[in-house]
């Protein structure tokens, strides 16, 4: 442990303090630009100070829903600004990311659940022609414990589904919220910090931990090597989902104040 933090691969600081350090730096800075084709959408566009709010507010609603540290939340969401938010919102409470590909279905989402036992679960509505809110109302009506369920873009709530927007969006939770809740329990550097399943083509898929320093050092590999710095943009095609996607499309570029498509 003392070698990795020589070379500096384990640090004494996490992806959000850095987060938090570009936010005052270049507040009004592009942080994120959503670009979707397929179906033709407007660009969504989002600046660190923006970002930051969002982190806060769904930070307060995790919050409110009882989500504590070392929990772990469960997100299905295409690419987008959303996805980045959840995932440094969690961080920011001390709870765990738990990122799923867009393509797991009832049998992978039920084995991922029984064993996360995720007080939250976050999906799309309908991604792609399959409707993900139906997907996790069945398999929450199966499931034992008090797992709440979330769709970004429902309209109505189901029995065990609710509408993202209502809870996680409409709500000031940054303001309605003490500062000092919203911070105190923040992950530390070697507190776990991601729970990344693999895809279980040999078997049943497996839960890998990752702490805040083992996905800093993830990231050196695209820095280090590509010698990128906060003026460098960064186009993210891959589901933020896989490993790939969350440290070169949310960590790496969100955490060193740079632009990521």
């Amino acid at each position: 442990m003392q070698e990795y933090r020589r070379q500096g691969w384990w640090r004494d600081r996490t992806y959000l303090d850095d987060f938090d350090d570009a936010v005052v730096a270049n507040p009004d800075k592009v942080a994120i630009v959503r670009h979707r084709a397929d179906p033709p959408q407007p660009q969504t566009v989002v600046s660190y100070r923006q970002l930051s709010r969002y982190v806060d507010r769904f930070a307060g609603a995790l919050l409110d829903l009882g989500v504590r540290p070392g929990q772990i939340v469960s997100v299905q969401l295409p690419n987008d600004w959303t996805f980045a938010a959840l995932a440094l919102a969690c961080g920011r409470i001390g709870a765990i990311i738990n990122p799923l590909v867009p393509i797991f279905r009832d049998r992978e989402f039920a084995f991922i659940l029984g064993r996360t036992e995720s007080p939250v679960v976050i999906v799309p509505s309908v991604f792609r022609g399959y409707d993900h809110a139906a997907m996790l109302e069945r398999v929450l009506a199966e499931l034992p414990g008090a797992t709440r369920g979330f769709a970004l873009g429902l309209d109505e709530a189901t029995a065990h589904v609710q509408p993202f927007a209502g809870h996680f969006l409409d709500r000031s939770w940054e303001t309605e919220t003490e500062p000092d809740r919203l911070r105190k329990d923040s992950i530390r550097p070697d507190d776990l910090a991601e729970l990344q399943f693999t895809s279980g083509t040999t078997g049943e898929p497996k839960g890998v931990m990752h702490t805040a320093n083992t996905i800093h050092a993830g990231t050196l590999a695209f820095s280090a090597t590509g010698g990128l710095t906060s003026k460098d943009s960064i186009l993210m095609p891959s589901t933020l989902a896989h490993q790939t996607g969350f440290l070169a499309g949310i960590v790496l570029p969100l955490a060193a104040g740079m632009k990521v498509v």
